[in-house]
């Protein structure tokens, strides 16, 4: 309890990180290099956060407070000082209201047809593939856009009847070796 109440003074003078972190770590009985070792960063950067320099993130403040059996007031202290949004379940009557229900799989499925839209066709009718950074202009398909443009296609969900010729596009395009072997 008489902690509690010294972190509480010292979140209202304005950087209890100074103090407390420090006198949890020697309750605790342990080392800023055991600690650090213990939330995955170095000594310095638990040295900066005992020293109240930086505040550590969110993971690593619950991280901390378990380890330092904080009970909590690392939590509370950090909430005070940087406010985070807190994460919550969502249910279904709040997805349907706002309209935004889909699942991973449509989500996959509409970043394929937008990337489909954006596919370049020349004055033949025949697709060429993607600008940089899929903008529409009048610059002509780039092979670097179009090789990842590809490679993202057939991670959702695989060519069209229009890729191959894409797909052709970019290997006419590669660079060969002098023995006639594509190297990029």
């Amino acid at each position: 309890m008489r902690d509690r109440q010294s972190l509480e003074r010292q979140v209202q003078l304005g950087n209890p990180s100074k103090l407390w972190l420090k006198r949890l770590r020697e309750r605790a009985k342990l080392t800023q290099g055991k600690v650090a070792s213990r939330v995955g960063v170095s000594r310095a950067t638990f040295t900066q956060w005992e020293t109240g320099r930086h505040l550590p993130k969110g993971e690593r403040v619950h991280e901390l407070d378990r380890l330092l059996g904080a009970n909590g007031e690392l939590i509370a202290a950090a909430e005070q000082i940087r406010p985070t949004p807190r994460l919550r379940p969502v249910d279904g009557a709040e997805l349907e209201s706002t309209g935004r229900e889909s699942s991973l799989l449509q989500v996959l499925a509409g970043s394929r047809r937008a990337l489909l839209d954006q596919l370049c066709i020349d004055e033949l009718g025949q697709p060429t593939g993607w600008r940089h950074n899929l903008v529409p202009s009048d610059e002509p398909p780039s092979v670097v856009s179009t090789a990842y443009g590809l490679k993202i296609l057939a991670m959702l969900g695989g060519p069209d009847d229009r890729t191959p010729a894409v797909a052709r596009w970019v290997l006419d395009r590669a660079v060969h070796d002098g023995s006639g072997r594509r190297i990029g």
